[in-house]
């Protein structure tokens, strides 16, 4: 029982080693930006954008707002 709770226990930190070292790999070595930033990386979907949400507080009818969400933003 103390072997296999002795090779949980080193299963378990090599999992948590593994965490925090790609977490401190990807804050190292940035070129200025993080990757997941962009979408020109092979991991994004087709419905990756750059441009942020539009501001629909700023519309006033409802039909304007669902019209220009879709007619930007649908796939």
């Amino acid at each position: 029982m103390v072997v296999v709770s002795g090779l949980v226990g080193i299963y378990y930190n090599v999992i948590i080693m593994y965490a925090i070292y790609y977490m401190f790999v990807s804050f190292v070595n940035l070129d200025s930006e993080v990757p997941w930033k962009g979408c020109d990386n092979p991991w994004n979907t087709p419905a990756c954008r750059d441009e942020p949400y539009p501001d629909f507080n700023s519309m006033t009818n409802d039909t304007v707002k669902v019209a220009a969400w879709y007619g930007k933003y649908a796939l």
